[in-house]
């Protein structure tokens, strides 16, 4: 599996009819006058290709915001089951999964650097999408 999009932004969109991620204001830093600070909304997107399987497994995954240390900042969320759909002619026996996620008033406790990871399992990182806060 290959991540080929990991972004954080101030909004994203996935347009079903065409498929397109419509991703705007990227961020890749925070700024803030003090911490502890909430940032109101960040949207996460991320794009994941694979080999198309003739018999496929659901893909399951949980989203985790971690601190510059690897701790979660948040508890993990619950498992989410990645859409995966073929690609097509374009890229024959590829399946691609698009995904955009909503994050509201997240606490950001400290200056540094911060990621929204989503993972298989305990330990397989599947997507890494990095932001830090700046004073």
């Amino acid at each position: 599996m290959e991540c080929t999009l990991a972004a954080v932004s101030d909004f994203a969109y996935t347009d079903r009819a065409t498929g397109k991620q419509y991703i705007l204001g990227i961020i890749r830093y925070i700024w803030a006058a003090r911490v502890p600070t909430t940032h109101g909304r960040l949207a996460v997107t991320f794009a994941l290709e694979e080999e198309t399987r003739s018999t496929r497994q659901p893909v399951l995954a949980r989203l985790h915001i971690q601190d510059a240390d690897g701790g979660d900042i948040t508890p993990p969320s619950p498992e989410i089951q990645l859409p995966f759909v073929e690609i097509g002619p374009a890229s024959f026996g590829r399946s691609l999964c698009q995904i955009t996620i909503e994050l509201n008033n997240i606490a950001l406790a400290a200056f540094g650097d911060y990621a929204v990871l989503l993972k298989r399992g305990e330990t397989e990182v599947l997507a890494r999408a990095r932001f830090s806060v700046q004073p």
